[in-house]
């Protein structure tokens, strides 16, 4: 049964920040989005989390929070979520990330690591090393993504038969089109019109920050001394360059934390946690289960 969580806007350093809590028992769950999404894309694994404490953020840019002109560098998207842990005090956490979101996550580990008892990174953003210090040769796809909507059912519709989106739980993709539009000017017909909630201007700026020095985290890595489990999916070549499915995480990334552990699940895509939002609810549960 799908839980509803209490959001709250709180100030993180420099932006105010969207934060959905689902009350509950400890530890608490720390969930972190991917680059276009919004801390929502979870409901599907909390309501498989019955009882427990999750809170998710909307990262700057995306969702119900602030959203500044791009460029947005990867280390202050990992600076906010710094100040927001602070801010709210939020300690005993197992930290979950999905894409972007599993960088972040351990980015915030890093600098605080007495607030995490352990890290689940699902499909991390974080490449192998040779990889930073390099720019997109050209402007990324997604800043021409469409912007404008009639409304979130006309996105899921639009949405449900495509690559990637087929492939999700359609609890997903609706939580998804539901709360990544925002309101804006009525259309043509006089009814209400929405834009996207993370612009593709700011989507963009992420992957063209990707793979800048700061975006390099590998020396912090072994800061974190807690267990981290690494799921990884699909890492094969995609026929399209605008196909996102294709895992871009390092294959030994695991090997890197002191504590590290991998899991390959090459039957699922970069998009596994909308793929199959119980899997990633039972690894919770195994994290839970380890930590008693």
């Amino acid at each position: 049964m799908a839980r509803t969580p209490i959001t709250t806007i709180v100030p993180a350093g420099k932006v105010r920040l969207a934060l959905h809590e689902w009350p509950g028992d400890p530890p608490t769950i720390f969930l972190v989005h991917a680059a276009g999404m919004h801390g929502r894309c979870w409901d599907a694994v909390v309501a498989e989390l019955p009882g427990r404490r999750c809170v998710a953020v909307d990262i700057r840019g995306h969702g119900y929070s602030d959203c500044p002109p791009p460029p947005y560098a990867w280390s202050a998207l990992g600076d906010d979520l710094v100040a927001l842990l602070q801010a709210r005090r939020l300690q005993q956490m197992i930290g979950v990330g999905h894409s972007l979101g599993g960088h972040l996550v351990t980015q915030a580990a890093a600098a605080l690591p007495e607030h995490f008892q352990a890290l689940l990174l699902i499909e991390p953003v974080i490449f192998p090393r040779h990889y930073y210090g390099h720019s997109l040769p050209e402007e990324h796809f997604t800043a021409r993504r469409r912007n404008r909507w009639p409304s979130p059912q006309a996105m899921f519709e639009r949405f449900v038969e495509r690559i990637p989106y087929a492939s999700w739980d359609r609890r997903v993709l609706w939580d998804y089109c539901q709360h990544a539009l925002r309101r804006d000017a009525t259309t043509a017909d006089g009814q209400p019109g929405y834009v996207l909630a993370c612009p593709p201007a700011v989507e963009a700026s992420l992957y063209a920050t990707g793979l800048a020095p700061d975006a390099d985290i590998y020396d912090r890595l072994g800061q974190i001394q807690v267990p981290v489990w690494v799921m990884r999916a699909d890492s094969s070549q995609a026929a399209d360059a605008q196909d996102m499915r294709r895992s871009p995480t390092a294959p030994d990334l695991a090997q890197h934390f002191p504590q590290g552990q991998d899991e390959h699940l090459p039957e699922y895509t970069h998009f596994l946690p909308m793929e199959n939002p119980g899997l990633v609810a039972q690894r919770i549960k195994s994290m839970i289960d380890k930590l008693a």
